[in-house]
């Protein structure tokens, strides 16, 4: 009898735990993500992942087109998550040899407040552009920082602080230290990946494709980028540099219950409009164009049947005509016939984006598949 109960106890536990699980898939032939939350977990176009629901943060690494931006997502019970973004090639890379790299006597650098034990920089001097590693730490290793336009006047620094368990971003000036960002980071990892982008004036800090540091300064204008470590030298993986990348859209669909959320990041200037689309992939093949987008045999540009597009009396939901905001999030909660016609019929939802004196579609975020 104890037996036979307690196998019961064990089957209702699994049961429990199942349903409380969620799935998740990425839409592109070449995009994946990164999931943070409750749980932490790659998501790739060929595999469906079951998570624990919760409050979760999406990061998408840099491609050809761009970064596309995190997101933010609460995902209850049994969801089901389609994330979007745009399909492109990795980025371009250019490997660097740490060992094949000349100790640079620089006097300022350091890794945060402590001085740097070694200071390594590549040699080809620019502007713009990214360097990233994949770091991971050693014993008695205490810190390791990116260079940026690094010279033996300054320059700018990302570092890893692990004893204090924090991100920095500096900029050093002869002998003065100027801390220019400063993030606490719960769990700061041991492994870990660190990236340092200088495009004009914008600087960003990215670890594991999350953009923690992000601000506006231009006291220096040119330099080389580099590597840097205080105490035990720690282990590189891989280091390179690439060209700097601009912020592209990205999207997620939530699903639960028949209920449908929609989520965004635009790229686009604060202020814009954004329109949500509903519509159809084309019934037909596609057909050639000629050299100004015309097809040729129908004589008019490319065009997907449209289900619904939003208005602002919010027929398909609150929101679906919308101003983009400073960070540029966008958010629905879609409302829809719940009719057994509609049921399990599958449509495409974007944010059309639209300039602000509304002459213009300036983009769209990438659509993701909606199941009503």
């Amino acid at each position: 009898m104890n037996h036979a109960l307690h196998q019961a106890a064990v089957l209702l536990g699994l049961m429990i735990q199942l349903a409380a699980q969620t799935s998740w898939q990425v839409e592109g032939g070449r995009t994946r993500a990164r999931v943070v939350g409750p749980e932490t977990r790659a998501v790739t176009p060929t595999s469906c992942e079951s998570l624990s629901p919760g409050k979760y943060l999406v990061h998408f690494p840099a491609g050809e087109s761009g970064k596309p931006g995190s997101l933010q997502l609460p995902v209850p019970d049994s969801a089901r998550v389609i994330l979007g973004a745009p399909i492109s090639k990795g980025a371009s890379r250019l490997p660097v040899d740490v060992d094949g790299v000349e100790v640079t006597a620089s006097t300022w650098a350091a890794v945060g407040v402590r001085p740097a034990t070694e200071v390594r920089t590549f040699p080809d001097e620019g502007r713009d552009g990214r360097v990233s590693v994949r770091v991971t730490r050693s014993t008695d290793c205490r810190a390791f920082a990116l260079l940026g336009r690094s010279s033996t006047e300054g320059g700018y620094l990302l570092a890893v602080d692990w004893r204090d368990a924090k991100v920095r971003l500096e900029r050093r000036t002869g002998t003065d230290r100027f801390v220019l960002g400063e993030v606490a980071v719960e769990g700061l990892p041991d492994e870990l990946t660190l990236t340092l982008q200088m495009r004009g004036f914008r600087i960003e800090g990215f670890v594991d494709d999350a953009r923690l540091l992000q601000l506006l300064d231009g006291a220096v204008s040119r330099g080389a980028f580099g590597v840097g470590w205080s105490g035990r030298r720690p282990r590189f993986d891989s280091v390179w540099t690439a060209p700097a990348v601009v912020s592209v859209a990205s999207s997620a669909a939530v699903m639960a219950d028949r209920k449908t959320s929609l989520y965004a990041f635009a790229p686009q200037s604060p202020g814009s409009l954004a329109v949500l689309e509903l519509y159809l992939d084309r019934p037909y093949a596609l057909l050639p164009r000629s050299a100004a987008g015309f097809e040729l045999w129908l004589r008019q540009r490319a065009a997907a049947p449209v289900v619904a597009r939003g208005d602002w009396r919010g027929s398909i939901g609150a929101g679906s005509v919308c101003e983009v905001g400073v960070g540029g999030a966008l958010r629905i909660d879609l409302l829809w016939p719940d009719l057994p016609m509609l049921c399990k019929q599958v449509a495409l939802a974007r944010w059309r984006i639209v300039a602000p004196n509304g002459g213009a579609s300036v983009g769209v975020t990438p659509a993701v598949r909606v199941i009503f």
